[in-house]
């Protein structure tokens, strides 16, 4: 087996642990299971991310998870559990933020000259 089918393999689990996780969050008996399954899923995903070849930027991956897990963990202790529907929305959004620039950054890695995009016909 090669390194990229071994992380497509990751991918896929990943991707199953993530399906599992929803539906055992879907009731508060298994939820506690759920967040486990959900937790496991992150973890290789981004143990198969690290795995990835071209991948230059580790430093400030580590970096950017040191920081702001605590910031997280703190949050989610903080909160009543009257507010969480709005910490979960700012989270969601958050998560949003992120995903519009990391689409932003590949956007300008594939047409670093603005207004000019390559497209092969």
């Amino acid at each position: 087996m090669s390194r990229s089918d071994a992380i497509g393999l990751a991918y896929l689990a990943t991707i199953i642990a993530f399906i599992l996780a929803l539906r055992f969050l879907s009731s508060p008996a298994t939820a506690p299971l759920g967040n486990r399954i959900g937790a496991i899923g992150m973890v290789i995903a981004v143990a198969a991310t690290f795995a990835q070849a071209g991948l230059h930027n580790y430093w400030s991956i580590l970096i950017v998870m040191a920081l702001s897990a605590p910031i997280g963990a703190y949050a989610a202790r903080a909160v009543k559990m009257t507010a969480m529907p709005q910490m979960v929305a700012l989270f969601n959004g958050v998560g949003g933020g992120a995903a519009a620039l990391v689409a932003l950054a590949d956007f300008h890695h594939i047409a670093p000259e603005p207004g000019r995009i390559k497209a092969d016909v």
